[in-house]
């Protein structure tokens, strides 16, 4: 499903990548305590949502990816949550929330400099989000 989203050909490839997205979603519920696949599913949705211009809906797909994580009991990369959050920051500043998208951005890059190296590119995606919430006039 990742794939197909990350490199569409059609329009068919992203409506296969939300089947398989959700099919996921179902599939993952009873391992839910021991895979991060369902707060990745639903992190993708988001994006999916937000490329699609409804924000709200990717609002709600990363609270439920936030929800899903919080509740992994086993060993996962941390920088997951790190990705969230920067998605958020994301979903926010579509919003036009822009001081909670300030923030957020400012969270994942706080963390993101914690779990990955000065030159990575989450911590420059991080980076970035924040320099261009830097100038934006609150709402």
């Amino acid at each position: 499903a990742r794939f197909l989203l990350d490199h569409p050909r059609t329009l068919a490839d992203a409506s296969a990548a939300r089947t398989e997205l959700n099919r996921v979603l179902v599939d993952a519920i009873a391992a839910a305590p021991y895979t991060t696949a369902l707060a990745e599913a639903h992190a993708d949705l988001a994006r999916m949502a937000l490329n699609d211009g409804h924000a709200a809906a990717a609002l709600s797909e990363l609270s439920a990816a936030e929800t899903a994580l919080s509740r992994v009991k086993s060993v996962y990369d941390v920088r997951i949550a790190d990705d969230l959050l920067l998605q958020k920051s994301e979903v926010l500043t579509a919003l036009r929330r822009l001081p909670e998208a300030r923030a957020a951005a400012a969270l994942a890059l706080q963390s993101a400099q914690r779990h990955d190296s000065a030159q990575s590119p989450r911590v420059s995606r991080a980076s970035a989000q924040l320099a261009k919430l830097a100038g934006s006039v609150a709402s």
